[in-house]
């Protein structure tokens, strides 16, 4: 695990720890991709091939045949923002926000400074900040399996200050546009939990929600095994926070060691007993999380943070399986 920043040290997007070796690709052989990548920088160029030149995806996306670099933003401008809520086409992040009309992460509580993101909430209660695709003009980008990874700052003594939390997470389109299913998947890549106003305790967590929506209820599902302690987040420090969706798998990485895993499938138990949090019961009904799979269970992206508990973003990427015409993974919505 690489080291982490003192909480009084503020992050230094030009020093920081955990940048993997096949980042860097060694050091002769990076030189001509990596001055390619600087003359990028200096032009403002959006992720584009100047960045993939010189990325290799993690061993854990490419054993898993998620080779193709999908979607990536390093965060060297504003550009790849619709900071005003627009719903334009041609971004990567939109600040509109689903559910409520005309609701929108403040302009002023988004940030891009030296290549890094930082992301604030306004809102006593907000959970969300940008989305790869816009709710207002359903412009943007989604997905379905792959490996999912961002490199995250925020400092975990801030949680008392704040109702929510610091969060990579996902969500189905059919749900941030207003045609919800009556049976659908959440699933959070990382969620820096607690209480709202409560400690932060330093746990990994990684959920698969499974919900189903009737005319008189609703039930909500989750894998009982989301929280790994093995590697207290305790310090303010950047780390890689990953997710490997695979049809009938999940399982969720820090920086590049696996904390959670779930096995699921339409004709099988999970690997790990459920709770429904309303009710309190524990069981492994068959089939669950496995609409995660089904077709139009296609996600967007969204990054998070609470009110007083800001979150920093480095990059995020998403890996895929080679695109063919058959099988585009990822597509605009």
């Amino acid at each position: 695990m690489p080291p982490e920043a003192s909480p009084l040290t503020p992050p230094d997007p030009d020093n920081r720890p955990g940048l993997s070796r096949r980042t860097l690709l060694g050091a002769a052989a990076v030189v001509a991709g990596a001055a390619t990548l600087c003359v990028a920088r200096r032009l403002n160029t959006p992720a584009s091939s100047a960045s993939r030149l010189t990325l290799e995806p993690p061993d854990v996306a490419a054993n898993a045949g998620y080779t193709d670099l999908a979607f990536h933003d390093d965060f060297t401008s504003m550009a790849s923002i619709d900071r005003y809520a627009t719903g334009e086409e041609g971004h990567l992040w939109y600040a509109d926000r689903p559910w409520v009309p005309g609701a929108v992460t403040s302009p002023g509580v988004i940030d891009v400074s030296d290549g890094v993101l930082t992301l604030n909430e306004d809102q006593e209660r907000g959970s969300w900040g940008l989305g790869t695709v816009s709710p207002k003009s359903r412009a943007g980008r989604t997905f379905q399996h792959g490996y999912f990874e961002a490199r995250l700052w925020f400092d975990p003594t801030l949680g008392p200050k704040a109702a929510a939390w610091p969060a990579f997470w996902s969500l189905p389109t059919n749900q941030i546009f207003g045609t919800t299913a009556p049976h659908h998947v959440e699933i959070d890549f990382f969620e820096a939990y607690h209480e709202p106003h409560g400690p932060y305790s330093g746990q990994f967590a990684g959920t698969v929600h499974d919900v189903t929506h009737s005319d008189s209820s609703s039930s909500w599902w989750q894998n009982t095994n989301n929280v790994s302690s093995s590697a207290p987040l305790t310090r303010a420090g950047w780390h890689e926070y990953g997710c490997l969706w695979q049809p009938g798998h999940l399982s969720w990485y820090l920086d590049g060691v696996q904390m959670v895993g779930v096995t699921y499938g339409a004709d099988i138990r999970p690997s790990c007993e459920v709770m429904n949090p309303q009710t309190g019961t524990v069981a492994r009904p068959m089939g669950m999380f496995s609409v995660a799979d089904d077709r139009d269970a296609r996600v967007a992206i969204i990054l998070s943070a609470g009110r007083g508990w800001p979150l920093k973003v480095d990059w995020v990427r998403v890996w895929s399986e080679p695109p063919s015409l058959e099988s585009p993974l990822a597509q605009r919505s």
